[in-house]
């Protein structure tokens, strides 16, 4: 459910951008018309809401949950306060390794994250959750490939954080690789990424460079997502940031995601 909208104008802005969203979602990316613009992140997130209510249709049911911006340096990139968040589906979730198709995206991006995977629901509740309790709450941790659709954004400073978060962070869907055995005895902040694209190692980052531990963004998004109408529940999958900038990624192309030696996730473009 959204969260309410308080007046007229705001509703207006609401139903047009969502609007304008959809019949755009094919498109080459174009800021929303200044009487479309989301004036707050309450807006944005009652925007990206509508906007799940229709991917669904096409996308299967919400499976998961990412964490954008979740950087200090990107937040200040795009002038947020704070992480954001947007849904997953369960119709754009695959297994590493695989094989996607270029004309399904209007360009594609990938990201490279730790995420994991909730074995308990973790409902709203008075006070705020520890992350003692929410490690209790994680069923299985894996390296991932996030499918980023940012429709040829080319300057992410001109999108701004508000539109992100109506877009749905641009999520567009979820490569699992495979379970990491033993996570929870592992030192997760120095647990090492590193992106190898067309067989160079292009890229590295640490668990740390999300929120300084992954933990520790997981515990916020359990806390964050009562306040946008959602909760984690027990199935759901979390990308918890991503430790590799977006790389953008073309037919004919492949790319995989080493987590230490503990796994690999990969990709290849058709």
């Amino acid at each position: 459910m959204a969260a309410p909208v308080h007046n007229l104008d705001a509703a207006n802005r609401v139903l047009g951008a969502v609007d304008r969203l959809w019949r755009d979602r094919r498109e080459r990316w174009a800021p929303l018309p200044p009487d479309c613009q989301p004036q707050s992140a309450e807006e944005a997130y009652a925007m990206q809401v509508l906007m799940r209510e229709r991917l669904v249709e096409v996308r299967g049911p919400v499976i998961g949950w990412k964490i954008g911006l979740a950087s200090p340096t990107m937040q200040t990139l795009l002038r947020a306060d704070s992480p954001i968040v947007g849904a997953i589906f369960e119709a754009t979730i695959y297994q590493s390794p695989a094989r996607v198709r270029a004309r399904d995206f209007v360009r594609l991006g990938i990201e490279c994250h730790l995420a994991f995977r909730m074995s308990r629901t973790l409902p709203p509740q008075g006070a705020p959750y520890g992350r003692e309790v929410v490690q209790r709450a994680i069923g299985v941790c894996a390296p991932v490939i996030e499918l980023i659709e940012d429709r040829g954004a080319n300057d992410v400073t001109r999108v701004g954080a508000l539109q992100l978060i109506a877009e749905n962070v641009w999520n567009g869907g979820l490569i699992l690789g495979p379970m990491i055995a033993g996570w929870d005895r592992l030192n997760l902040p120095r647990l090492r990424g590193r992106l190898r694209f067309q067989g160079v190692w292009t890229a590295d980052g640490f668990g740390r460079d999300v929120m300084g531990h992954p933990l520790d963004a997981l515990t916020w998004l359990a806390n964050e997502l009562p306040r946008r109408g959602a909760h984690l529940r027990a199935g759901d999958w979390v990308a918890t940031g991503a430790i590799i900038p977006t790389k953008i990624i073309g037919a004919g192309q492949d790319a995989q995601f080493h987590l230490d030696r503990l796994a690999e996730v990969s990709i290849t473009v058709l």
